[in-house]
């Protein structure tokens, strides 16, 4: 196999060909390889047996390239290792929908379609997950924005996420779609919180089935309790005490704005000025 060029793995080009016509590229792209090995075998004049081993067995019909889309989380590379076909595979004895299953158990990949391109190019069309944050379970795992954990995380691949924390081992693995839910309530605090535009970045938000969400902040690492439910409200409760703290030059160790019983009052615990900055 050649060295790979970009998101493409190419052989030496073959020789310039007769176009083939709109109707055989709407076959291939359609994935109907026997209509299509059929409709060449007449167009070839070659019926019958002699056309079908023709067209199975021409170097013109062999794979020469594999093109895959735009790829952000995984490499043409590593994709290409899972295929169950070629660069020098004859294109029309490739089993695509095989193909299209072996990309799917990659943990990055949602979707994937493919189809060829004749004389000699199979295209791979691929959907990718997008990383929401990381979830801490033990290790370092990725979650999607839905709460769907999907991978164990490197530290790179971890890097400038907000890592959710809170979540207890067992309970994962005894009712992943209750810890689903709470990663999913996290996620959707920290959204909250970023919607304002001018809030602090935030590196953490902690979740417990009772007591429901925490926030932290990434310089100073500050809590911002919000617990569960009227996040809209409680946070412009926080805005307003920001804005009074940095008029005293006060700075918060913890905001409290999780009360049931006076949802109107804010707890706030300060930083000794000592550590104020």
């Amino acid at each position: 196999m050649k060295k790979p060029r970009g998101n493409r793995f190419r052989r030496p080009a073959a020789p310039p060909r007769p176009p083939l016509g709109p109707r055989v590229r709407t076959l291939a792209r359609r994935g109907r390889p026997y209509a299509l090995a059929l409709f060449l075998a007449g167009a070839l004049g070659g019926g019958g047996f002699a056309g079908w081993h023709f067209l199975l067995t021409s170097p013109r019909f062999a794979i020469r390239d594999l093109r895959f889309g735009a790829l952000r989380h995984t490499s043409a590379a590593e994709l290409a290792r899972r295929l169950p076909l070629a660069l020098g595979d004859n294109l029309f004895r490739a089993d695509l929908r095989a193909a299209e299953r072996a990309l799917a158990e990659d943990a990055w990949i949602t979707g994937a379609r493919l189809h060829r391109e004749l004389p000699g190019t199979v295209v791979i069309d691929l959907s990718e997950r997008e990383p929401a944050a990381a979830v801490h379970l033990g290790g370092l795992y990725l979650c999607d924005r839905t709460g769907a954990i999907f991978k164990r995380a490197t530290l790179a691949e971890v890097d400038g996420l907000l890592t959710v924390t809170g979540l207890d081992r067992e309970l994962y693995v005894d009712d992943p779609a209750s810890a689903q839910t709470l990663i999913r309530e996290a996620l959707e605090a920290a959204e909250a919180w970023a919607r304002a535009g001018r809030r602090p970045a935030l590196s953490e938000a902690s979740v417990h089935p009772i007591l429901g969400v925490s926030l932290f902040l990434r310089a100073g690492g500050a809590e911002i309790r919000l617990g569960r439910g009227d996040l809209e409200r409680k946070l412009s409760h926080y805005d307003l005490l920001a804005c009074e703290l940095l008029r005293r030059g006060e700075q918060a160790r913890a905001v409290y704005l999780d009360s049931l019983t006076r949802p109107d009052r804010v707890a706030v615990r300060l930083q000794p000025a000592s550590e104020g900055g």
